[in-house]
């Protein structure tokens, strides 16, 4: 296993302003830990067996521009797609099949192989017509992208505003940890975004509906379940504030020291069925203390985000800023 981080062909803390351009940095650094584009287009042209979108402006600058991608073992898959402007995009996933369904075309992206694969992640619409949802707001940001090449190839992309610190769009595919769920879990992982209007951690709690930003994932997905939104219960939102249970603790009394505790994914019971225990994170753990975006944890192998309330891994260098 080796994780890879932000596009190795360019420097640490390069900078994006719009969700569009987050997305295509991502999808660079996917293809760096294996994944593979099956199919493009550029709002013009349609590529039928790689990737269209070799410059950033083809993707952010061209209204329904999109890519499909899937990982090293050709399970599961997304596709990305910038709609009517750069902040503005959708997302389909796929859990197994691939997307190789549908009419795909320049300014059209594929359905999944298996239809009642597909889940809508962000945005709304069809293929046909396709809605986005707002996605990154505008202004200088530092990304912050980590990706796993090894099986099941997790990975998060989030945006510091270079001015106030704030959020400014991210997205993840989180895993969970073995034997913290059910062996007929018919897919463990967790799939979230947000918008980056600086006040997101509470957002990516759940539970999102329609174009809202926020983690989603199956449950009793080979059972009659569905794809819903997903909830730590150890964060709760209150209007635009968070309230983190395991901020309450501080630091290590004795050492001082920051420390950190996994990230779990349920679904409420107060909400509509399917409800429950999801499992525990892989790729995210908590902070007890209070720190700022960009921080670095554990000699620099941990860095926050999403509001400084989950740490993700790092490649030891000193962030930008």
């Amino acid at each position: 296993m080796a994780y890879h981080f932000n596009n190795p062909s360019e420097p640490n803390g390069i900078s994006f302003s719009n969700g569009s351009e987050l997305l295509w940095h991502l999808k660079e650094l996917l293809k760096v830990a294996g994944w593979v584009v099956t199919q493009s287009g550029d709002g013009t042209t349609y590529n039928a067996a790689g990737d269209e979108l070799d410059t950033i402006a083809k993707f952010r600058d061209n209204t329904r521009a999109w890519f499909a991608i899937r990982d090293p073992d050709n399970v599961r898959a997304f596709t990305f797609q910038r709609v009517s402007n750069s902040a503005n995009c959708r997302v389909k996933y796929a859990a197994v099949d691939g997307f190789t369904g549908g009419s795909p075309s320049a300014n059209t992206t594929p359905a999944a192989t298996t239809p009642a694969e597909e889940a809508v992640v962000m945005g709304s619409g069809t293929d046909a017509s396709p809605s986005g949802a707002a996605f990154g707001f505008s202004g200088a940001s530092i990304l912050y992208a980590v990706a796993d090449d090894a099986a099941p190839y997790v990975f998060a992309a989030f945006g510091r505003n270079s001015s106030s610190g704030n959020d400014q769009a991210g997205f993840f595919m989180d895993a969970l940890a073995p034997n913290s769920y059910t062996d007929t879990d018919g897919d463990p992982v967790v799939i979230g975004w947000n918008d980056g209007d600086g006040s997101q951690a509470y957002k990516m709690q759940g539970p999102p509906s329609g174009t809202s930003e926020g983690a989603r994932g199956w449950l009793r997905k080979n059972s009659g379940g569905a794809f819903v939104g997903m909830g730590s219960p150890l964060i709760y939102g209150l209007g635009a504030s968070v309230n983190q249970i395991p901020k309450q603790f501080g630091a290590d009394p004795e050492s001082g020291d920051d420390i950190t505790i996994p990230l779990m994914w349920g679904r409420s019971t107060a909400l509509s069925a399917p409800v429950g225990w999801k499992g525990i994170s892989t790729l995210f753990r908590q902070i007890t203390t209070g720190r700022a975006n960009g921080d670095t944890l554990e000699t620099m192998t941990r860095i926050l985000v999403q509001q400084a309330e989950w740490t993700m891994p790092w490649n030891g260098t000193v962030p930008a800023v």
